[in-house]
């Protein structure tokens, strides 16, 4: 479903927008029954957005300052619902539109550090959904999937090309307070893409995915998940994982809140690969937060299971949208083999509309005693109309301790200047 990058959304616009007209034109032709999917393409909503973000690298090592200036175009349409059927197309382009002295992960300037938006054109969702059945939607094809806090599935939405999955999703809500979702997934459509560079863009999997929550308890809610992840483009992320995560939240007066969250996982090796590494590894997170109507403030801790003896046996979580935990530097996209302890502290402030997020983490490994570092992170964002919105956002990783004898990491400095239009 790739799009060569040469002439990208008009070409695409054209394609997609004529479709549809022919579309039309057929549903025109059989009768009245079929006129009603005409008029829900006739009376479909289309949004065009668009995100410039320059990104800064500085890395303590032989690699050059990396400085990315791109842009990323977003169309997409949806179809009104008729006869329980609706249809939904997005497609994304990514286009340097300035300093491209980064590598892109497409072997462009690798004298260079990473930024991870290679340029490209892209189909990002193509769905169709059926609701005709009483407290069940079914929806089929390239979608985003965002499980929980997405710390196991997640559109990866930071970055320019976002991840999607293609997939059959099915959310029953039979039951009260109970919602229930299935998705087989049959791929992964990865931030590196289009086409394969140093990374697959694909992961093409065989997986089943299981998410159930329980809500209207005055204590809390609480979901129940299991992942069967049959990775068949690289193994070593085939795994199964089992957990539970709970939240909840006391009132303690008009004005303040007390939050609560509990995460438990256990996974081990899956699909029965002669080249995979059996191991058995767990996930666990404490967070508790005092929220008021200026400040919120965070303290979390967060550890993913290693084994410092033997490589290929810590905790993964490769469907993550990663740069939402371990810090915004990224540096530990990967579980290190002797595992990862991360004790955090994040105050999240509204003041003069602007928001401000202050974050520190503390590294160390799970298995054994290594320092790994801390990161201090800091974002300052704004909405400058109803469709424009600012955002600066400043990350340093301090690679102390064992992080660079034993992991080979390096002090690493981000910037990122992001706007934002929606239309």
């Amino acid at each position: 479903m790739n799009i060569d990058t040469q002439g990208r959304i008009s070409a695409v616009s054209l394609l997609f927008f004529g479709t549809l007209a022919l579309s039309s034109i057929c549903f025109d032709v059989v009768g009245s029954e079929d006129r009603n999917f005409s008029q829900a393409i006739e009376k479909g909503t289309a949004h065009l957005s668009f995100r410039y973000r320059f990104e800064s690298v500085e890395q303590d090592n032989s690699l050059k300052d990396a400085s990315a200036s791109t842009l990323k175009t977003r169309l997409n349409f949806t179809t009104q619902t008729s006869h329980g059927i609706q249809a939904f197309i997005e497609v994304d382009d990514v286009s340097v539109i300035g300093t491209d002295n980064y590598n892109d992960t497409h072997f462009h300037n690798p004298q260079y550090s990473v930024v991870a938006d290679p340029e490209g054109t892209e189909i990002n969702q193509a769905w169709l959904r059926f609701s005709g059945l009483e407290k069940n939607i079914i929806t089929l094809g390239r979608q985003r999937i965002n499980f929980d806090n997405q710390r196991f599935f997640g559109g990866v939405g930071w970055r320019q090309n976002e991840q999607t999955y293609d997939a059959l999703m099915v959310t029953n809500t039979s039951l009260s307070n109970i919602s229930a979702r299935y998705v087989y997934m049959y791929n992964v459509n990865r931030i590196f893409g289009p086409g394969d560079g140093a990374q697959l863009a694909d992961f093409g999997t065989d997986s089943h995915l299981i998410n159930v929550s329980f809500e209207g308890w005055n204590v809390g809610k609480l979901n129940l998940y299991a992942y069967l992840m049959d990775v068949e483009d690289a193994h070593a992320f085939a795994t199964e994982t089992y957990g539970a995560r709970f939240n909840a939240n006391h009132k303690l007066s008009e004005e303040k809140k007390l939050l609560f969250t509990a995460e438990l996982a256990t996974q081990k090796d899956y699909g029965g690969y002669a080249d995979q590494t059996n191991f058995d590894a767990n996930y666990y997170t404490l967070a508790s937060s005092l929220k008021s109507k200026a400040f919120t403030t965070t303290l979390g801790y967060e550890v993913l299971e290693g084994n410092s003896t033997s490589s290929g046996e810590s905790f993964r979580t490769p469907f993550a949208t990663l740069h939402k935990f371990n810090g915004w530097a990224d540096q530990f996209l990967g579980t290190p083999a002797a595992g990862l302890e991360d004790i955090y502290v994040n105050i999240t402030s509204k003041l003069a509309g602007f928001k401000f997020i202050l974050v520190y983490h503390d590294f160390s490994s799970e298995d054994g005693s290594d320092d790994y570092g801390s990161e201090f992170d800091i974002s300052v964002s704004r909405s400058l109309t109803k469709s424009a919105s600012a955002l600066l956002k400043y990350a340093d990783y301090s690679a102390d301790g064992e992080a660079n004898t034993v992991l080979g990491k390096v002090d690493t400095q981000k910037i990122w200047l992001m706007l934002t239009m929606k239309f």
